[in-house]
């Protein structure tokens, strides 16, 4: 058998990688969840219309995030008002 040697530096290490690993499979999660909705709305013939103001969803905005709910402006303010909710904790 192998003596491994652990001390608190290598516990921390340990712990970023699994934090790591665990946020990235929380945001593949979101990822798949968003692209599942996606096709749901291509089925349903609401794809390319924010779902906030059923206005058009940008081609440019479209074409880098096919699976986007949101216009470019509602996304916009959707994060702003994330991130003064954040300030509040």
């Amino acid at each position: 058998m192998i003596d491994v040697a652990h001390d608190a530096g290598d516990a921390s290490v340990s712990d970023v990688a699994v934090d790591s690993e665990f946020t990235q499979a929380e945001l593949n999660s979101m990822i798949l969840q968003q692209v599942q909705d996606a096709l749901r709305r291509i089925d349903d013939g609401t794809f390319g219309k924010c779902l906030i103001d059923d206005g058009p969803i940008e081609k440019k905005r479209l074409d880098a995030v096919p699976w986007t709910p949101y216009c470019l402006k509602h996304q916009t303010l959707l994060e702003a008002a994330g991130r003064e909710r954040n300030w509040t904790l």
